[in-house]
């Protein structure tokens, strides 16, 4: 059995999350701090005037997570499949109609690696470079006036707001060793 600790960090190295994760030799683990959105998919089935319209709702994950899988080697040495990935929810969505009505479904952006290294036990390895570019938009103003772009213009302000992230992880792998009569 080996564990891993896995840190993850945002910005001036502020931490998100510090999990430990255990996986036998071979087997993949995961760690997943997010949240899940369901996407309605719309099947049509049939041909002609023996068309049906049915839905089914597929389950997405976002936010920050992990993957891995450890393999220990004969020399004592850990093989790790790392796979890093952060996904959001767009403040944007797409625009789906049918008919008369309409749907506005969330869009997930996603930024994702994968490598595999040689490690010792207890040594550490970085992932990063998954970066992400934001920028916001606010207007300020007199309520009432904010709406009138002239007016606002003379008794408001604007504010435009460009910000950078980027995600490291740094993975641990450690050999967890069994004792004699120990489960």
């Amino acid at each position: 059995v080996l564990g891993i600790d896995a840190e993850a960090s945002r910005s001036q190295w502020r931490l998100l999350a510090q999990p430990n994760l255990m996986a036998q030799s071979g087997s993949e683990a995961q760690f997943l701090s997010g949240g899940k959105v369901f996407i309605p998919i719309s099947i049509q089935q049939g041909q002609g005037e023996q068309i049906s319209v049915s839905t089914r709702l597929d389950e997405r994950e976002y936010g920050v997570s992990l993957k891995f899988t450890p393999r220990l080697m004969a020399d004592g040495r850990i093989e790790l499949k790392v796979a890093p990935e952060v996904s959001e929810l767009s403040r944007d969505g797409v625009m789906v109609s049918a008919g008369e009505r309409g749907s506005v479904l969330p869009l997930v952006t996603v930024r994702k690696a994968s490598t595999t290294v040689t490690l010792d036990d207890g040594e550490s390895y970085v992932v990063g470079g998954l970066i992400n570019f934001g920028e916001e938009h606010g207007r300020r103003g007199l309520p009432g006036l904010i709406d009138s772009s002239f007016l606002n213009r003379l008794a408001g302000s604007s504010d435009r707001h460009q910000h950078q992230s980027e995600l490291v992880f740094v993975v641990t792998p450690r050999r967890l060793i069994r004792h004699q009569g120990a489960l």
